[in-house]
């Protein structure tokens, strides 16, 4: 372990290495005037709105009987972009207060002192907690040769997704934000296609879960269609505290006067592996493309040969094979790993048992409208299921509607599901994630629902429900 960690400073150098390349090769080059549709591309826009709603939080010494399961607060926020050319800027100033006091402490008017009174023994220090009051700071699009964004991070990936698919730094939000990073550079920036690197960081203030891919397309100077485009990578992503938001969540169960475990203050997550990508197919019909990962997670090894791509534009797809030794769990990283971060680390530490299996995975959707209606849903588990041993499929389900699509409508909403026993199971929301934002626009005005139900079997409360709510009217000042 010590080894490892030793090498976590080089792989931060090397990852800003390759970040800094693309900005010395437009340095070198700003002697040259600018071509006239670039300097028309650097245009500024400045955007300002606020909203005024109420939103609710769990409330962590909730036991059934000592207060009300959650607190009630009016919020408003003020909402700044600014954008030039390619990068843009978005903050969220956010002021959640009550008229009442604090729900336990004192009377008149309070703000909620979790969002902006640091907190080292909750995990609250002070780039944790302002950090993301940078809502999001970007440059590019996703495809783009250089693509960056720092803040929220919903859906990240890298590679095929083996390793990290789906991640989001975002699971506990309102009442607990972090402020992440994902940066992907091709080598096309600078003539040379045939290096890229994806990197990944679920929070810049503390660095505790980063990760990069650095990937080659070594037949990418031939004449053979179709091989030039694949791509040989390389992934490995470290959690160097496993225990982290267990730790800093107050009500945990994990730690306190009777904890059910004994946090590792030396624990630390490896995960790499290996990864292929080979187009097919590609024509307004069909894009199809194979693929394969060979994964390690300490002593427990893993693998997957995979196919996937689109139909007729509109139906994307996913089809694989997984090969499971013992203790591996596929997609480690995946979108609830902060709400199971220490389950996931007793099975790589050996601690729990996890037998190894055969297993698939199968998804699919329907993409409309130029991607102004995009339906996904997805199932994996083993061919043989054992409730005894966990071993059950998984669901994952994801819809949203874009603005324009539906007057005056637009939302996105998900639904994760383990422990999968039988039919009725898919719509228990026991072991389930399930998020919902609705907005209703009308002329500047923006009115929004947002609802997260989040089930946490390690709750301290009598309850395991986790429920957050809010209801916000926002209007477009500028």
């Amino acid at each position: 372990m010590n080894v490892l960690r030793g090498w976590v400073l080089p792989f931060l150098i090397l990852s800003g290495i390759f970040i800094a390349l693309p900005a010395v090769a437009e340095d070198n080059d700003s002697a040259a005037d600018p071509p006239e549709a670039e300097q028309q591309s650097l245009q500024f826009d400045f955007g300002l709105a606020a909203g005024i709603g109420v939103q609710t939080f769990p409330n962590p010494d909730y036991d059934g009987e000592n207060g009300p399961a959650t607190f009630t607060y009016q919020s408003l926020r003020l909402s700044p972009d600014i954008s030039i050319g390619k990068l843009g800027v978005g903050l969220d100033l956010t002021l959640n207060y009550t008229f009442t006091g604090d729900h336990n402490t004192s009377d008149g008017f309070t703000v909620r002192q979790e969002d902006w009174v640091p907190d080292a023994d909750e995990g609250r220090g002070v780039l944790s907690l302002y950090l993301p009051k940078i809502r999001y700071i970007r440059w590019g699009t996703v495809g783009d040769p250089l693509y960056a964004s720092l803040g929220t991070i919903n859906g990240a990936s890298l590679g095929n997704g083996f390793i990290l698919g789906n991640y989001s730094n975002a699971i506990f939000f309102p009442e607990r934000r972090f402020f992440g990073l994902q940066v992907n550079a091709d080598g096309s920036l600078l003539d040379f296609p045939v290096l890229g690197i994806q990197t990944f960081a679920a929070n810049l203030a503390r660095m505790d879960l980063f990760g990069a891919r650095v990937y080659a397309r070594p037949l990418v100077y031939t004449d053979i269609p179709l091989l030039t485009s694949a791509q040989v990578g390389f992934t490995a992503v470290l959690d160097r505290d496993p225990y982290f938001i267990a730790r800093t969540t107050p009500g945990s169960e994990y730690f306190g006067d009777d904890p059910l475990i004994e946090p590792d203050d030396d624990a630390l997550a490896v995960v790499w592996g290996m990864d292929i990508r080979q187009p097919l197919v590609s024509n307004p019909v069909l894009d199809l493309a194979v693929f394969a990962d060979a994964v390690a997670q300490d002593q427990a090894v893993g693998a997957m040969l995979g196919t996937g791509g689109r139909l007729f534009s509109f139906l994307p797809f996913n089809a694989q094979l997984r090969f499971m030794g013992d203790g591996f769990q596929p997609v480690y990283f995946n979108r609830t790993y902060d709400l199971y971060r220490v389950d996931r680390y007793l099975v790589y530490s050996g601690e729990v048992d996890r037998p190894g299996y055969i297993g698939w995975l199968a998804n699919t959707g329907v993409s409309l409208l130029d991607g102004g209606v995009v339906f996904t849903a997805g199932m994996s588990g083993p061919f043989r299921p054992d409730s005894d041993k966990g071993l059950l499929p998984e669901l994952e389900a994801a819809l949203t509607i874009a603005d324009g699509i539906l007057p005056g409508l637009s939302a996105h909403a998900f639904y994760q599901k383990e422990q999968i026993g039988s039919f009725e199971d898919i719509v228990d929301p026991v072991n389930a994630v399930i998020g919902a934002r609705i907005n209703y626009h009308t002329g500047p005005a923006v009115i929004t629902l947002l609802y997260d139900l989040r089930y946490d079997p390690y709750s301290s409360s009598s309850s395991p429900w986790q429920v957050n709510s809010g209801l916000e009217t926002t209007l477009s000042l500028f």
